[in-house]
């Protein structure tokens, strides 16, 4: 479907910035899977904009998934065997540098080739990551006229049964570091990879043994037993006393805590085959004398081409869907087009969106829309229009977050709870309606932003 741009302009939300941000420079090898769960996105077309998939999609898809009994759910969404299958490629790596080039292209091909069952795997997902709120959160807060305490065992009431990976991880290092003195050089070089220090989309750094064995692992034993660790069921229970829960909606709470246990798990391991993507890389652009970002701007197909002998030529920026290349160059400028037309010149007092992590927070702004870049200072309030395991470091020292979008189940909703930091989620036009330095104060429970 076309639209004119005043049209498009008219029709443009957060969650088209949130799925394909802004600032799109390449589409390196290890985002091209990550592509295929852009159910928001527009494309430029000469004078026009074309809509492909909208919020209403995203909606569509999560009313199906809150369909579904938590039986049916677990049974589609079981990830067993893929998760065990990335953990045989990850045994494989420190194999890959004694391998020709044919058996690496095998590995590489099946690395590939699971990168891809796993999106298709887990694409549903993410409509509930942007529509759990509108479709039941926030319904079910105005139906039942909830108090806030109520409000706040309701959210707690939802938190995941499972431990999230960012604890999980530490969890893991604390039995590494215990043992770390029983194992030699050559076995950890085997195992470090199992361990990495971070892992993302741009890149991944492991730990050094030295590292390990320096970790004062009592101290680390002691801040994970002193988190605090709340029993949704118990929560539930406290919440029933005060109000009246039909089946339905405890099946959906139940579905809303699974959700969000299987988007951590997306993330985790989406991270754990980017780490593995990044070293493929590594290792043929030192067999080729080939540029390393000159590989990482490939397809999967002109990786494989590449390999193989052939000759590749392609332009960038370059904008994929579901790993078809649908514009290059400067045809993909569009999204910076759209970016200064969305500024918002009407500065208001008072913002608003829905608490997800209780507290209240008072610090100067900072809008972060790359942690790598933007670095925060302790104490200043993180706003951006998403989070993702990249800035876990940056939310650590933050005293707030605001976000944009996202849910119940988003990765800002799940890490601020973790951390105990008053966050906000589904603030519209945060980032340009809040600006850098001036003095906030996010109250975690109300959703209120006010400026001081």
């Amino acid at each position: 479907m076309n639209f004119s741009k005043k049209e498009m302009l008219e029709r443009l939300n957060p969650y088209v910035k949130e799925v394909c941000p802004t600032i799109i420079s390449t589409a390196m090898i290890s985002l091209i899977n990550v592509s295929n769960i852009c159910f928001n996105i527009c494309i430029f077309e000469k004078d026009r904009y074309s809509w492909i998939a909208s919020e209403k999609d995203l909606e569509e898809g999560a009313k199906k998934l809150y369909e579904l009994t938590f039986k049916e759910a677990e049974k589609k969404y079981n990830l067993d065997d893929l998760k065990n299958r990335i953990k045989k490629i990850i045994a494989k790596i420190p194999e890959w540098k004694d391998k020709n080039e044919m058996e690496l292209l095998i590995d590489t091909k099946e690395l590939l080739q699971t990168a891809n069952m796993w999106w298709e795997k887990t694409i549903d997902l993410e409509s509930v990551k942007y529509c759990d709120i509108k479709l039941f959160v926030d319904p079910f807060i105005k139906e039942k006229k909830l108090s806030p305490a109520e409000m706040i065992l309701f959210k707690e009431s939802l938190h995941t049964k499972n431990e999230i990976n960012e604890v999980a991880n530490e969890r893991e290092l604390l039995k590494l570091a215990k043992k770390i003195n029983r194992i030699n050089d050559e076995e950890f070089e085997k195992i470090k990879y199992f361990y990495p220090k971070y892992c993302g989309y741009d890149g991944y750094k492991l730990y050094k043994k030295k590292e390990i064995e320096t970790i004062d692992f009592e101290k680390l034993e002691k801040k994970l037993n002193e988190r605090t660790k709340i029993n949704p069921e118990e929560i539930l229970l406290k919440l029933e006393k005060t109000i009246r829960i039909t089946a339905d909606e405890k099946r959906k709470i139940e579905l809303t805590r699974y959700f969000s246990y299987l988007l951590d798990e997306r993330r985790h391991f989406a991270n754990l085959l980017s780490m593995c993507m990044h070293i493929i890389i590594e290792e043929f652009s030192k067999r080729f004398n080939a540029d390393r970002n000159y590989l990482e701007k490939m397809t999967n197909e002109e990786f494989i081409g590449y390999v193989n002998g052939e000759e590749i030529n392609y332009n960038y920026p370059r904008l994929f869907i579901c790993g078809k290349e649908l514009k290059t160059g400067n045809n993909a400028e569009f999204f910076k087009t759209i970016e200064n037309e969305l500024r918002i010149t009407d500065h208001k007092n008072r913002l608003s969106g829905f608490g997800v992590s209780k507290g209240i927070a008072r610090g100067k702004v900072k809008i972060t829309l790359d942690p790598r870049e933007e670095k925060i200072k302790d104490g200043e309030i993180l706003v951006t229009y998403f989070t993702n395991p990249e800035f876990v470091p940056a939310m650590r020292k933050s005293s707030g977050i605001i976000t944009e979008s996202g849910g119940m189940t988003s990765h800002a909703t799940i890490i601020s709870r973790e951390f105990k930091i008053p966050c906000i989620v589904g603030v519209k036009n945060a980032v340009t309606q809040l600006r850098n330095g001036e003095l906030i104060q996010i109250n975690g429970e109300t959703g209120e932003i006010t400026r001081i």
